[in-house]
């Protein structure tokens, strides 16, 4: 039997999974065309695929990921905002904020997608709880999406897509991520198949296989049962290799080598690997495939590994982070700190930050906080060359942005009346032709906004009452025009309240 024969031989069957097993959340009968069938889970039993999503999940669990912000000249670390604490140090009880990126990226490498449901205790996204990825099914529902979630019971809740963080992968359809195991399912079931062969071609025998010849006549077929077990006992198997064997009514032995056909797939073997680390874009030698690299070549490699592979997944988890989880128009946004990773060798280094503190782009302790140094006295003011003009000087305090708290608050503000003014514009065109549906519908919006207002704004019931009831009462005089300046006042006003400056009207 031929290589590509013996690799399509059907496989061993696999034990049963349990009834909460993973397995019947997900796609059946996803075989590749070796037979080997491919999952999320049996991808992961190829070294090569196993060796990838590690590499990647690894390099962007490890970089800190931080909060920051855009003042009029430059960003400052926002350590001071919530959500800097959630991404960068814990998102829930019982995950570090490393185990929670490398759990998020490896779903989307391996299932195109990753959820963690927002939970807010305090008016910010405090909580990230992980999802399992099989279980949830994004929909569209006109406007909106809605992720449908089965729980280990098997009852089905849905999540609106405000309280959904979704880091995915290359979408297609824009909504749901395309995993790698999906569309190299032929390459890593060709590479798991070889692996199985190569296994079995051992576990018959450490040698070769061969033939016996009998003499004369046959055998019956009790003989030949008999002397198939005594063969297993005696000879097969990496135990029995090199036991001496005695053969009966005149067997002889004829050794057959392996021919070029069956040593065929330990090229087979080393082209998979390439090629699996093509499909996750990973440098070969990451993954322990050093045949063609040098010590030339490799740094330059582990650049490009960054540049290529590494950076747009940091952009898109800082991308999915700031739709998901801040919003747009606010002056906060995350930023993973990937200097670490691109610096060069010391001498490299060196030239580069001689060459910045000379011309002044650079102060000395800048240059110390790169190399994870602590700051010195007199070292903070940029050098100026003699023969250059002095640096730009300090801004002026009126261009600084505003205080963080009011920023913050602001940011908040924001995210709230957005969520007030797409909210009741649906009810609008819902109940177009029916004035008093409209009327009830904003009513019922209200009881339960006043308490997200109290909440994320952190108001006195009161207080908050007060807004919700202003804003509904505006709505039964002038209808949805009253809206019309909202997104611009509202959030100001609510910070004024939090922040005890101003008194509702």
């Amino acid at each position: 039997m031929g290589l590509l024969a013996r690799l399509f031989e059907p496989q061993i069957k696999a034990e049963t999974p349990g009834p909460l097993s993973d397995h019947w959340y997900g796609p059946v009968g996803q075989a590749s065309a070796s037979g080997v069938k491919i999952d999320p889970d049996t991808a992961l039993k190829s070294s090569a695929v196993y060796a990838s999503v590690r590499v990647i999940s690894e390099t962007l669990a490890a970089l800190p990921l931080g909060m920051f912000e855009t003042l009029a000249r430059g960003k400052r670390p926002a350590h001071d905002h919530p959500l800097h604490t959630v991404i960068h140090d814990q998102p829930n009880p019982w995950q570090t904020a490393f185990e929670w990126k490398e759990m998020m990226t490896g779903h989307v490498l391996l299932r195109g997608n990753g959820y963690s449901e927002i939970i807010r205790t305090r008016g910010f996204d405090d909580v990230l709880v992980p999802l399992n990825p099989a279980r949830v099914r994004p929909k569209r529902n006109g406007g909106e999406i809605i992720y449908e979630f089965t729980e280990l019971s098997g009852m089905k809740r849905e999540i609106q897509s405000d309280d959904m963080f979704h880091f995915r992968g290359m979408a297609p359809d824009g909504l749901v991520g395309l995993g790698v195991i999906e569309v190299a399912r032929d390459s890593i079931g060709l590479a798991i198949a070889t692996e199985q062969y190569g296994a079995r071609l051992f576990s018959q025998s450490a040698r070769p296989s061969g033939v016996l010849e009998m003499g004369q006549g046959t055998l019956t077929p009790e003989a030949r049962t008999r002397l198939e077990k005594s063969w297993a006992d005696s000879v097969s198997g990496l135990a029995n290799a090199h036991k001496t064997v005695i053969l009966e009514e005149g067997m002889k032995w004829h050794q057959i080598g392996m021919t070029s056909e069956d040593a065929q797939f330990l090229e087979t073997r080393k082209f998979q690997v390439t090629d699996i680390a093509r499909w996750f874009r990973v440098p070969p030698h990451m993954i322990g495939d050093l045949e063609r690299a040098t010590f030339s070549n490799i740094e330059q490699q582990d650049l490009n590994f960054i540049r290529h592979t590494m950076m747009p997944w940091f952009v898109r988890f800082e991308q999915a982070i700031t739709r998901d989880l801040i919003g747009q128009g606010t002056a906060f946004f995350p930023k993973f700190n990937v200097n670490a990773l691109l610096r060069g060798d010391t001498k490299t280094r060196a030239v580069f930050y001689r060459t910045m503190v000379t011309i002044g782009a650079m102060t000395r302790n800048e240059v110390r906080e790169r190399e994870d140094m602590n700051p010195l006295d007199g070292l903070d003011e940029p050098l100026s060359p003699l023969n250059m003009a002095t640096g730009n000087p300090p801004p002026a305090k009126s261009d600084q942005a505003p205080g963080p708290a009011r920023a913050i608050a602001l940011e908040s503000a924001t995210r709230l009346v957005n969520k007030e003014v797409t909210a009741i514009g649906k009810m609008a065109a819902r109940c177009a032709s029916d004035g008093d549906a409209f009327a009830m519908a904003v009513g019922e919006f209200y009881e339960g906004h006043a308490r997200t207002v109290e909440t994320t704004m952190q108001l006195s019931p009161e207080v908050a009452g007060a807004y919700a009831e202003r804003q509904r009462g505006e709505l039964r005089f002038s209808g949805v025009s009253a809206m019309d300046d909202w997104l611009d006042t509202r959030p100001g006003e609510l910070v004024d309240l939090a922040l005890g400056g101003a008194d509702l009207e």
